[in-house]
């Protein structure tokens, strides 16, 4: 699950369960932890351990759905970012009786009538993004310089395995004016409707309409998300 592997590793005296890419990964003991969840005091109590040890790195926490404080998929704590694998909960009961297929999401409006059934039930595999926010006059611009899909190969039809980067994006979702505890869209954009200039991905919306955070997620073909918010 979430390619991990299981060996236990010590940081500045935090003891880690694994590596996923060679990164340092928390897998959250819910039952130890009955009263708590992942919020800021667990990030910072990580941070005490590692941050004068790995600088700008990334650390990665398996827990459940329902323990995690945060709506978005990676917390940016003293330059490092914690990213939440999330598990969720839910079977669904034809997971037994049908073969498992994960359904497609579409690139375009056109295509969005044309969904496979979904059967069963999935994990996120969080998008790698690079992306940045600019604001120039009165338009603010969210700038992808480079999306990747972290779904497995064998779970790609042979045409899949052929596509990469910006191929495996299926939309962009935003909420101009994100209030803190949850997402209300305000914006979608398919692949096929961003603008590409000097090989990124630029998204513009008019400044005079957005709140002090902007909040954006970004849909890979599978279905993944990954959910980041900027503050202008």
């Amino acid at each position: 699950l979430f390619d991990i592997d299981l060996s236990t590793q010590k940081i500045g005296g935090y003891v880690f369960d694994g590596k996923k890419d060679g990164n340092p990964v928390v897998i959250y003991d819910y039952n130890q932890f009955k009263d708590a969840n992942i919020d800021d005091v667990f990030l910072n109590n990580i941070g005490r351990h590692i941050t004068s040890k790995m600088r700008c790195g990334r650390v990665y926490i398996v827990a459940p759905s329902n323990r995690v404080d945060y709506i978005t998929d990676y917390e940016e704590v003293d330059d490092i970012r914690y990213y939440f694998l999330k598990i969720p909960y839910q079977i669904i009961k034809e997971l037994h009786q049908k073969d498992f297929k994960k359904f497609r999401q579409p690139k375009s409006k056109k295509d969005v009538n044309a969904l496979d059934e979904s059967i069963g039930f999935s994990f996120n595999r969080t998008p790698a993004v690079e992306s940045k926010i600019s604001i120039v006059n009165d338009k603010v611009n969210i700038i992808i310089s480079s999306f990747s899909s972290e779904e497995p190969r064998s779970a790609k039809t042979n045409a899949e395995k052929e596509l990469s980067g910006f191929d495996l994006l299926s939309a962009v979702f935003i909420d101009k004016n994100y209030n803190g505890k949850e997402f209300i869209m305000t914006d979608s954009f398919f692949c096929d409707e961003i603008k590409t200039k000097n090989n990124n991905l630029v998204i513009e919306i008019e400044k005079a309409s957005t709140g002090k955070t902007v909040m954006v997620v970004y849909t890979d073909i599978f279905g993944n998300d990954l959910t980041e918010s900027f503050t202008l």
